[in-house]
């Protein structure tokens, strides 16, 4: 069905949606543009030092727990994949600027492909906008009508990005990493913390309104809260969302249309079963920890698809114990493995570094406790117990 719904999405914007106007071209040129803003980041960063032999700071996702395996001596090839994945992006713009349509869909699927098995083989990619930006490219793979299906997945992002700061945390300020200068305080500052989950919850939904002011003053919010949060988080997370914005930006402000694009009748979605069936999925996941009551910043395994940016600032203490043949315990020592705020505490980051001791010594018995605890609460929780970490994880 995934394939049949590629095929008739590239037959379907090949003969006849751009005939009508350029709005899945912006689609192209938002998400394109995503591409490139990781990119650069990502040879800012030389992401190619995490696929080194000398790096034990290599962590993995519960899919591929041996993926620290995947090394190299020499970083050229991996180099070569960053410099190839920025080439692409690069050619990606071109085939937009002369509007070579039947390239469009395919360079999209390659960038995407691209940057998905880049972020499967290292934990250590993870991030919120990567999710974000990864679910768009793929409604827009897998939709005939992507344009109305991308419209109501970025509005689904919001929502649950709303819903994660629906906590003391987050209204008190203390989930923020860092505070700058520019910050609002005193009365100023709690409303500020109190608009951002109503403009992502409730707000957000304007998007969808049949008033084209409605959905202007909704977009310019979004757009300003943007703007702003560069002086909170950097550039980089406010530029993803810069190109993912793109669409909606042409659509109301370029094309000039008069209805929202997703204003369409129910039989049209039921139509469209391979986004739907995606729209789906993305939401049920994404309010699974709120079902089964685990905390998703403090639990990693339910992260890993879910959005996750500024839901808590976590503290944590951890012990690692060798038990020896004559029953005693000896602590060992457990180096930094990660200083960013999402994952320094997060349990995968310990399981990737306890899975490679495992292989190297699989015959010894270790114990390993995590406890967590955000900053507004009052005592830790249990986070891992493994009695046996080389037969448990």
């Amino acid at each position: 069905m995934l394939i049949s719904s590629i095929q008739l999405n590239m037959k379907f914007q090949t003969f006849s949606f751009f005939s009508t106007d350029n709005t899945q071209r912006s689609i192209y040129f938002g998400l394109t543009f995503a591409h490139l803003i990781t990119t650069i980041y990502w040879i800012k960063d030389q992401g190619w030092i995490r696929y080194s032999t000398e790096n034990y700071k290599i962590f993995c996702y519960p899919i591929f727990k041996s993926c620290y395996k995947l090394i190299f001596e020499d970083a050229l090839l991996m180099k070569f994949v960053f410099i190839t994945y920025l080439a692409l992006t690069l050619l990606s713009f071109l085939t937009l600027a002369l509007n070579k349509k039947k390239f469009f869909l395919p360079m999209i699927i390659i960038l995407t492909l691209i940057k998905a098995s880049i972020l499967l083989s290292r934990y250590n990619f993870m991030g919120n906008y990567h999710t974000m930006h990864l679910s768009l490219c793929l409604v827009t793979i897998f939709s005939v009508a992507s344009t109305n299906y991308y419209r109501l997945t970025l509005i689904l992002q919001y929502f649950f990005a709303g819903l994660l700061k629906l906590n003391i945390e987050w209204m008190s300020g203390a989930s923020l990493v860092s505070y700058s200068p520019y910050m609002f305080t005193g009365f100023l500052n709690s409303i500020s913390l109190a608009y951002v989950p109503t403009l992502e919850i409730i707000l957000i939904w304007g998007l969808l309104s049949k008033n084209k002011t409605l959905r202007l003053l909704t977009l310019a919010q979004l757009i300003i809260f943007h703007l702003y949060s560069v002086l909170i988080v950097g550039f980089y997370y406010p530029l993803i969302m810069t190109g993912l914005l793109i669409p909606i930006v042409y659509y109301e402000f370029i094309s000039f249309k008069t209805s929202a694009l997703v204003i369409k009748n129910t039989k049209y979605y039921i139509q469209n079963l391979t986004s739907l069936t995606f729209v789906l999925f993305f939401s049920c996941w994404n309010i699974s920890s709120k079902i089964y009551g685990i905390d998703p910043a403090m639990d990693g395994e339910v992260r890993y698809l879910t959005l996750n940016m500024l839901d808590a600032r976590l503290k944590c203490q951890h012990t690692l114990l060798e038990q020896k043949q004559d029953g005693t315990l000896v602590a060992l020592n457990i180096p930094v493995l990660a200083t960013a705020l999402r994952v320094h505490c997060d349990p995968l980051t310990f399981e990737s570094f306890l899975k490679r001791i495992c292989d190297k010594s699989p015959d010894k018995k270790f114990m390993f406790y995590l406890e967590s605890i955000r900053t507004t609460d009052q005592q830790y929780t249990l986070v891992r117990d493994y009695k046996d970490v080389c037969k448990e994880i």
